[in-house]
């Protein structure tokens, strides 16, 4: 699980907004539907009490006869209605409140309409309808337009229905059933492309803004690796969010702190090394007035390896302080000069072959290391054979 998990500042950032994104679209989509839901519920009820109101004033003092030529006239899809000896709608309180509701209001209206009785019911969809439904029309069409109506006409037919039970005047039932406004799809075939393109330049846009927005701490992190490196490096621009600069300045401040450190420990250095010189000849001059002895050939050699400590020291602190600049240096050149200068030192057979190796080098450290090299094989080895590869 934890390979999949970004393991980069941006990748953390883009996957919060993505997620941000779909729950939050997600919870838009689920609030949406429920009031879509809750506004079809009203405009139901309402059209059901239009109705109901309008079939109880028409069917006022028409004979049986006339009743069933008025039925087939209005049966269709969106109403259903037969007259009938008993109510569709057996129980007499409905189930739900608004529905009881909307039978108090509604049996308050058709009392002077000549109505004994009215029952309201509600069924879910795929249940079975006791009124007989008229089925959806085929549309032989292929335009937009008849295919939305046939989508329309398709989604009331399989929608639930409110049955609704009337008794007139002469005690016959009125049962006819009018389908529920099914809830339309928010993310339907013509929908759900322009969602997708939606999303997409959301997220392209926060990739976008997530990297300028780590972009700063990415030079940070190539500031702090050339800092490790190398202490002269240029200060980083300060650039970005306010962090971003704060964090920035602090690496400056540190830079330069540990610049300032390190100069301060150079100079020391080489002031030792430089006040170390002066006894170090007091010390040379009194050797030489010693008589000759083992004791005396000793302690001059200790004083040759002090002043060959002072001198590096002291070119080590100028060539630090200087900043000597990098240049092409031919390697086996350099290693031919070093060697001249040693008696018992010389350069391999095959490295003096390759004439020339030419690197970018800081020319005066490099001769002292490979001088100081030889001089520790000569001096404690008897001789060197320097090679390069």
């Amino acid at each position: 699980m934890t390979r999949l998990l970004p393991r980069s500042l941006p990748g953390w950032i883009l996957l919060i907004v993505v997620l941000a994104l779909a729950l939050a679209q997600g919870a838009t989509l689920v609030v949406v539907t429920r009031e879509i839901a809750a506004v079809n519920r009203t405009e139901d009820l309402f059209r059901l009490g239009e109705r109901t109101l309008a079939l109880a004033r028409e069917l006022q003092g028409t004979q049986p006869a006339q009743r069933k030529i008025f039925l087939q006239n209005i049966n269709g899809l969106t109403i259903s209605a037969e007259f009938d000896g008993s109510p569709a709608v057996t129980s007499i309180i409905a189930k739900d409140d608004e529905l009881a509701e909307m039978d108090d209001l509604l049996m308050a209206k058709l009392s002077n309409e000549g109505v004994l009785d009215l029952r309201i019911d509600q069924r879910k969809p795929g249940s079975q309808d006791p009124v007989n439904q008229a089925e959806p029309a085929a549309g032989g069409d292929s335009s937009d337009v008849a295919e939305r109506l046939s989508e329309l006409s398709s989604g009331f037919a399989a929608s639930g229905r409110h049955i609704v039970s009337m008794q007139l005047a002469d005690g016959a039932w009125l049962n006819f059933t009018v389908p529920m406004t099914p809830t339309p799809s928010l993310l339907g075939r013509q929908g759900l492309p322009i969602f997708l393109a939606v999303s997409a330049v959301i997220v392209a846009l926060c990739l976008w803004a997530v990297i300028q927005l780590t972009a700063p701490y990415r030079r940070l992190e190539r500031a702090a690796t050339k800092i490790s490196g190398d202490l002269n490096t240029p200060p980083l621009r300060e650039s970005g969010s306010r962090e971003a600069r704060a964090a920035i300045r602090s690496v400056n401040v540190m830079q330069t702190k540990l610049k300032e450190y390190v100069a301060d420990r150079e100079h020391l250095a080489a002031a030792l090394a430089h006040d170390l010189r002066t006894p170090l000849t007091r010390m040379k001059l009194r050797c030489e007035l010693m008589r000759t002895s083992k004791d005396k050939q000793q302690l001059q050699s200790d004083i040759e390896e002090l002043q060959a400590i002072v001198a590096s020291v002291i070119d080590f602190a100028s060539m630090t302080s200087s900043g000597e600049p990098r240049s092409k240096t031919d390697v086996v050149s350099l290693l031919q000069t070093v060697c001249d200068g040693f008696g018992k030192a010389s350069v391999a057979a095959e490295t003096a072959a390759l004439q020339r190796l030419v690197i970018t080098a800081q020319p005066i450290a490099l001769g002292r290391c490979l001088r100081n090299l030889v001089e520790n094989a000569v001096r404690y080895g008897g001789s060197a054979t320097a090679s390069v590869q």
